[in-house]
């Protein structure tokens, strides 16, 4: 029998990284011995490319099914693939009738019944952890084991009826999933991005997140510590931990780190920590990681948004600690929110400011099986096909796209032009010089390098040296009334 596995990933970095969901599935179904005689294939795709190269991805994945007679098609979507999942799903069956269409998930696992009552093509959703369902549906299909009403966290249809059978209780022990690096699955390319998940789940409760409507869960510190071992020894560009928060646990999470920085040989490792489980001592061994970049879920720093979303309000305080960190390290922020607006989201990007000039801005996305996608009518939200905000009771139409703009002026001009050269403390002097806010700064002087300049010089400037860079600003403030730089 032959299995063929298919995604997509948002950027080129992230193909090795997008594929691990799929690899674990095969490397949970290789173990099996009952399962020998079924070949699985893993393939994975770059979602953002022109519509030449998307043709011949396509073309390549038709031919494969072709060429191997494919039975069985399993597809991983996410936000930034379920469009193209979809469509290619679609044609697909109208090639290949017979082949089974199998999606799972993170976008597709808490509206399944919608989606197979709409979509004709598709044959099964798989909910919830997908090893042992898969491994499950697997034997099904080649040896008729169980029946479909049998397995469980799957829905399916028969004839015109939908069937969601009960859903599986979590995969506790996830040291039984083997290893995908370990085992030889990936293979290793300088510039790409090697996941590393150290658990599942998550002790938070966020109203926009499916990551917390699970336990959480931990692989074993040897296996952790393996495949860091595994993956620093090959000298891979960048590994970025895929937990929810590596510091929910400080003990293992400082265990993990001084591994890192004892076998470390030049790999950029990033993971993602809690601001409420950071302390001096955690910040001090941060601090003292040269190969780790530390990123923190901040969100929002308005009280009402922040209770909208089940999320901690991060007090002053709280707050304060980042300024012991000395290092670089990105702040993640979400517009959009109910009970925020483009003025108190202003607010947050200053103070954020403050202690970090890396800041990663999301608009806010409301996904089926989520707290906000069943508030969306109590908070007026309206929400795109791709389930992004449009607008709610109180962050408006207008708001969004003034937001938009300040967040491509910042990432596509300021940030690679000023923030690259220029220290936190001497762009807010420039500011202060010109009377401006740190976000007026920002939009301003985009908008006079944009109404002055060609893209081409703009883009070429980033590249420039501190001087050539220094003496735009001079002009800049020139034109604005503000003192000599």
């Amino acid at each position: 029998m032959e299995i063929l596995l298919i995604t997509f990933a948002a950027e080129h970095i992230y193909l090795e990284y997008s594929a691990c969901g799929l690899y674990y599935l095969k490397s949970y179904v290789d173990k099996d011995p009952s399962l020998k005689d079924i070949k699985i294939s893993v393939k994975y795709y770059n979602n953002r490319v022109p519509s030449d190269i998307l043709e011949e991805q396509k073309k390549e994945i038709i031919g494969f099914i072709k060429e191997r007679r494919v039975d069985i098609i399993g597809f991983g979507c996410y936000i930034w693939n379920i469009k193209r999942v979809l469509s290619l799903s679609c044609e697909i069956k109208e090639i290949f009738p017979s082949v089974k269409i199998i999606l799972g998930g993170p976008q597709v696992i808490y509206r399944p019944e919608e989606l197979l009552r709409e979509k004709l093509y598709l044959d099964i959703i798989v909910r919830g952890d997908g090893e042992e369902t898969f491994a499950e549906l697997l034997r099904y299909f080649l040896y008729g084991y169980k029946t479909l009403h049998e397995i469980t966290g799957i829905t399916f249809r028969v004839n015109n009826e939908i069937i969601s059978t009960t859903h599986r209780a979590l995969l506790m022990d996830l040291d039984s999933i083997p290893s995908v690096y370990l085992g030889g699955l990936y293979s290793i390319r300088k510039g790409c991005v090697y996941p590393v998940e150290t658990s599942r789940g998550c002790i938070f409760k966020c109203a926009y997140c499916h990551w917390g409507m699970t336990k959480l869960r931990f692989f074993s510190l040897e296996r952790v510590k393996k495949e860091l071992l595994y993956l620093l020894d090959k000298k891979v560009s960048f590994c970025m931990f895929v937990d929810s928060a590596i510091n929910f646990d400080k003990e293992r999470a400082l265990h993990i780190i001084n591994f890192i920085n004892k076998n470390n040989k030049g790999t950029l490792v990033t993971m993602f920590q809690s601001i409420h489980f950071m302390d001096e001592e955690l910040i001090n061994v941060l601090n003292a990681s040269p190969g780790i970049y530390t990123e923190i879920g901040v969100q929002s720093l308005n009280p009402i948004a922040m209770r909208n979303i089940n999320r901690k309000v991060i007090t002053k305080e709280e707050f304060a600690r980042l300024s012991f960190m000395m290092r670089p390290f990105t702040i993640d922020l979400i517009y959009g929110l109910p009970g925020d607006n483009l003025q108190f989201f202003k607010e947050t990007f200053q103070e954020v400011f403050r202690y970090t000039k890396n800041i990663s801005m999301f608009r806010l996305g409301v996904h089926p099986g989520t707290d906000l996608w069943e508030k969306r009518d109590e908070y007026s939200m309206e929400i795109d096909e791709e389930y992004s905000i449009i607008c709610n009771y109180s962050y408006g139409r207008s708001d969004i796209e003034e937001t938009e703009i300040f967040k491509k002026n910042y990432e596509e001009v300021f940030s690679p032009i000023v923030c690259s050269e220029f220290s936190g403390k001497e762009i807010w002097g420039i500011a202060d010089s010109l009377r401006l806010s740190i976000c007026d700064f920002i939009n301003e002087y985009s908008r006079y390098l944009k109404e002055n300049f060609s893209s081409e010089y703009i883009n070429n400037i980033k590249y420039t040296h501190r001087e050539i860079k220094l003496q735009s600003l001079r002009e800049f403030s020139i034109m604005n009334g503000g003192g000599v730089i």
